[in-house]
């Protein structure tokens, strides 16, 4: 990442983020020379204790202000170091190893839903698993349905200003006995647009995470593989020719790095950051508007008034002067930046957020930002006594396909893919649906009975509707209930190889339904994957 920076600004970062310190050095400092320049003024030739007392004090007020004021002025030297006046300099922080990867994938979904055919082959399958290649595709054929296709561009930016800890991009891993699984959080802004014959129908900024779940195979040694299938360890050359146990047969692309979820969302400490940011900055502009002309005002007044008293001979010293004057407009410019930025931040700030696509952020948001997560990470850690491997924000990502699936879903057995319940209902009520985002999702609860695991999440949809003219947004809330075999720990369902019929051993596509198109025979869904077991839309 790169990023300029003139003198100037330099200067001024300086002083913001040492102004405390400047205020300590400059009322010292001031102090320390009130007191030496009232002991000397005041000193007539006979009170000598009074003189010293003034002097002593003075210079230990003096040193500590002196020094203070000495080390910002340290401080700027050393950024002018770095940045020439009138002239730019690159500061280049080290570029994670995923950066690249994962821009190159979010440049060819761009070109994915960009291009208005359906070709064979498609460029993004070798960065996808083919399940979410599937609802990927179920989304594009949804769009060109309309009439409409999708620019999606995105960028790495670091929310909450350069000065913001939070890593730009943030991973852990671990195996869920078959597959490694990477979970990747990054901070970007993008643009989505839709199109139709060209003329822009919807645009939005977004301002916030990419998430993605990274699946490879589970690696044991130098020479062997863990089989996604039934998780016989093997070689690699065993799993491309048929794994020795389910027969099943893996392409080496099927063995390596793949995506099985992307998606759009935010946590407490981005909009905390996003929140802290934008605080900063209304301080930052309530001083120059409020602030700077409320001190220079009290000061052209304050040095009038002095030249005045100095003719009369009733001036005091100049360092007296200059602390009373210092103390005046400090408490002036402190209330005329108070007065600005809370125009500026109950008045303008809203407005200004809505109108460059961000959603506004208060602390009553952040509030509940915050204790959803806290609750979110009370029920991970109640899930992992029983499922050490369970991953919350591995569960999202499944839970955003499955979401996905249903809404982008044309007929009763893509709708019904992942559900013991009967969702053919809702198939005209998510017609008009184009894109999904998560707003917000919740684990509910979570508990074992009966050799099954059940689970219950509230999910909070962003939806676009295009009706064949206009698109709207909606807001959709969902409660889902989902359960799963005991037995089952496996976080991942990679694709149609993965899930074999237990009647004829064909390889299953999970979208095409719940039987094996061979013999009939019925999938067990509970045995691999969480199956939704009921479904509200609130």
């Amino acid at each position: 990442m790169k990023r300029k920076k003139g003198f100037w600004r330099a200067l001024i970062e300086v002083i913001w983020v040492y102004k405390s310190l400047l205020g300590f050095g400059l009322v010292f400092t001031l102090l320390g020379g009130g007191l030496i320049e009232s002991g000397i003024m005041d000193y007539d030739g006979s009170d000598l204790k009074g003189l010293l007392v003034g002097l002593i004090f003075g210079a230990l007020l003096l040193l500590p202000g002196g020094g203070a004021l000495v080390m910002i002025i340290l401080t700027v030297l050393d950024e002018k170091e770095e940045a020439v006046d009138g002239e730019e300099v690159e500061l280049v922080t080290e570029e994670h190893a995923l950066t690249k990867p994962l821009t190159q994938f979010r440049e060819i979904l761009n070109r994915f839903f960009e291009n208005s055919r359906i070709v064979q082959n498609e460029e993004i399958q070798g960065f996808v698993t083919q399940l979410y290649f599937q609802i990927l595709n179920l989304q594009k054929k949804r769009l060109l349905k309309k009439g409409i296709t999708l620019t999606l561009k995105t960028k790495q930016k670091m929310h909450g200003g350069y000065h913001s800890n939070i890593p730009i991009i943030r991973e852990r891993s671990y195996d869920d006995g078959k597959y490694r699984i990477g979970l990747v959080r990054e901070q970007i802004s993008g643009e989505k647009t839709f199109w139709r014959n060209g003329k822009k129908l919807w645009h939005k900024k977004t301002e916030q995470l990419a998430d993605y779940t990274l699946l490879t195979a589970f690696q044991q040694g130098q020479d062997k593989v863990v089989c996604p299938s039934c998780g016989n360890t093997t070689t690699r050359e065993n799993l491309l020719d048929g794994c020795d146990f389910c027969r099943t047969k893996f392409t080496v692309e099927d063995l390596g790095e793949r995506i099985q979820n992307f998606s759009f969302g935010t946590d407490y400490q981005v909009q905390y950051a996003k929140y802290r940011q934008i605080r900063n900055t209304v301080l930052k502009w309530g001083t120059m508007l409020g602030g700077i002309p409320g001190a220079i005002y009290i000061t052209v007044i304050g040095i009038k008034a002095y030249f005045e008293t100095w003719q009369t001979g009733e001036a005091v010293g100049p360092f007296v002067a200059m602390l009373g004057l210092l103390i005046a407009a400090a408490f002036f410019a402190i209330l005329s930046a108070v007065v600005v930025s809370a125009v500026l931040w109950f008045g303008l700030l809203p407005a200004m957020q809505l109108l460059a696509g961000i959603s506004y952020i208060n602390k009553k948001k952040l509030q509940e930002s915050k204790d959803q997560e806290e609750n979110n990470q009370a029920v991970e850690q109640a899930v992992k006594k029983y499922d050490p491997r369970f991953s919350l924000q591995g569960f999202w990502g499944n839970i955003h396909n499955k979401l996905a699936a249903i809404h982008f879903a044309e007929n009763e057995k893509e709708i019904n893919a992942f559900a013991d319940c009967d969702l053919s209902a809702y198939l005209p009520w998510y017609q008009n649906v184009i894109d999904l985002e998560i707003d917000s999702l919740r684990l509910d609860q979570y508990f074992v009975q009966n050799q099954l695991q059940y689970a219950e999440v509230t999910a909070v949809l962003k939806l676009l509707n295009s009706d064949g003219k206009k698109i709207k947004d909606r807001k959709e809330k969902i409660k889902l209930y989902l359960a799963k075999s005991a037995l089952c720990k496996t976080q991942s369902i990679t694709g149609p190889e993965v899930i074999r019929c237990q009647g004829c051993g064909s390889s299953i596509l999970l979208l095409e339904g719940k039987h094996c198109h061979y013999c009939g025979s019925q999938i067990p869904l509970f045995e691999h994957d969480w199956v939704i077991t009921g479904y509200q839309n609130q």
